[in-house]
């Protein structure tokens, strides 16, 4: 769950684009329909499926059947229907189908057409004009069959009577020639009337094509819905790859060993204050109080540092505010802050700043400014650019220390980790607490700055979780 409410976007501008592709599809693809019609074949003179075929074994009936199923697409099947019909046929974009169903003598015909009409049309076309087609060609064959017998029925005819007469003459030859001619003659005649009485009806339509009511697509709620499915689909894998790489801190366990995360808070600038954003949110930072009293008891110089960007300032405020309110003196170093950013975040600008409390050798205790109550603030002065060379001094380490013996708690703002101003910063603290941004922060980054502060032998006792989202987020 954590994963789709950190990818909302990505997952709903997934599903959007399904929605756009699927919409597209919609408004410009035509719509299809398909009628189909049955016929029944029966063996006839001058066809595949003679009557020879008809009666011979699976095998040539198999290919009887093919051979039919591919005439009834040819040139002259078309051409009759598309003058029958008056348009071409198959149209464009129009498709005709034949198939044999397994172990018949039956022609199954599908035609798919841009409307219902047409497609009914194309498939009954096609049934009667292959039906009249084989018509035509037994009628030819059986015609040219029987005028084929008669003639040699005639020639015969003619040979016997030549030769009867000769037998009336004592010709021995024709006695002996006459009953073969005979013979032949009454053959000839058997075969006529068989040739004569072969049925020529082609075969006949078991089932007319049909009127279509339905398209072939499916309809449209379901592309849609299938459209939203594949789209959150692919939003979702895409935002599981996106979270796997960028490996970011997401939940209130850091999950760094030896780093707890103290409490959740809400990312922002310098103010307002928690006091006056809201209780959950002075909520958060009273729990962060509680851990911080807890973990690091003062007096203590706590620094403040963050990962990446930088929300160690915000942190850092509000917690002084929140120790303040517990009655504990608390100073916050802020050297990075000019002073109208404290007056902003506290509601008073410092007079004086680091760089003239050193360079003037000021007294610390007299130029640190009370802007709240129990609270103090030391900023960087009016050089900023001069004040952070100061941080690495002597002077300012030797500052820190004295005193921090009149305050419960120094906290010190050091920025980002890894910059030159933090580390140098963090260096004169007891120890540090991590502010981890979650929506930005990688493991790796803060891996990274955990292994400097081994380095640089400074401790993290904690970690804050700064949610853009509010505190109480899991």
């Amino acid at each position: 769950m954590s994963v789709i409410r950190h990818h909302v976007r990505t997952i709903v501008v997934a599903t959007v684009v399904f929605v756009g592709f699927a919409g597209f599809y919609l408004v410009s693809a035509q719509p299809t329909y398909t009628s189909s019609s049955l016929i029944l074949l029966t063996p006839v003179p001058g066809n595949p499926l003679s009557p020879e075929n008809a009666s011979g074994n699976g095998s040539q009936l198999a290919v009887a059947m093919d051979t039919e199923a591919h005439l009834l697409p040819s040139t002259a099947v078309s051409k009759a229907v598309s003058e029958d019909l008056g348009r071409t046929t198959p149209g464009v974009n129009e498709v005709l189908d034949v198939t044999v169903p397994s172990n018949t003598q039956m022609l199954e015909i599908t035609y798919t057409a841009g409307s219902p009409e047409r497609a009914e049309a194309g498939a009954q076309g096609f049934a009667d004009a292959y039906l009249d087609y084989r018509s035509k060609r037994a009628t030819s064959g059986q015609e040219s069959r029987v005028k084929e017998l008669r003639r040699q029925v005639d020639d015969v005819e003619r040979d016997l009577r030549r030769a009867t007469s000769q037998a009336s003459g004592e010709d021995s030859s024709a006695s002996q020639e006459t009953p073969l001619l005979a013979s032949r003659l009454a053959q000839l005649g058997e075969d006529l009337s068989e040739a004569e009485s072969v049925s020529t009806n082609p075969g006949s339509v078991i089932n007319p094509a049909s009127e279509v009511t339905e398209s072939n697509e499916l309809p449209r709620w379901i592309l849609v819905a299938a459209a939203i499915l594949l789209g959150a689909l692919t939003g979702l894998v895409i935002a599981l790859v996106r979270e796997w790489r960028r490996d970011l801190v997401r939940n209130a366990e850091v999950g760094e060993p030896g780093l707890p995360a103290w409490s959740t808070v809400v990312a922002s600038d310098t103010g307002p204050l928690v006091r006056v954003r809201g209780p959950a949110e002075h909520e958060a930072y009273r729990s962060l109080r509680a851990a911080v009293v807890a973990n690091a008891p003062g007096p203590r110089v706590l620094g403040v540092t963050s990962i990446g960007k930088n929300v160690a300032t915000a942190v850092a405020t509000n917690l002084a505010v929140v120790l303040a309110e517990a009655d504990h003196s608390v100073l916050l170093v802020a050297p990075g802050l000019e002073g109208s950013m404290v007056e902003r975040a506290m509601g008073h600008p410092p007079r004086h700043g680091l760089v003239e409390i050193l360079e003037e050798h000021l007294d610390p205790r007299q130029s640190v400014e009370s802007v709240e109550d129990g609270v103090s603030v030391l900023v960087g002065g009016q050089d900023l650019v001069e004040s952070s060379d100061l941080l690495s001094s002597p002077a300012f380490r030797a500052m820190i220390e004295d005193l921090r013996r009149d305050f419960d708690y120094v906290l010190v703002d050091a920025g980002v980790a890894g910059s030159a101003d933090g580390d140098a910063l963090l260096l004169v603290t007891d120890s540090a607490m991590v502010a981890v941004p979650t929506e930005t922060t990688t493991r790796a980054q803060l891996q990274s700055a955990l292994a400097r502060f081994d380095q640089l032998g400074i401790r993290a006792l904690g970690s804050v979780r700064v949610d853009p989202g509010g505190p109480g987020r899991p």
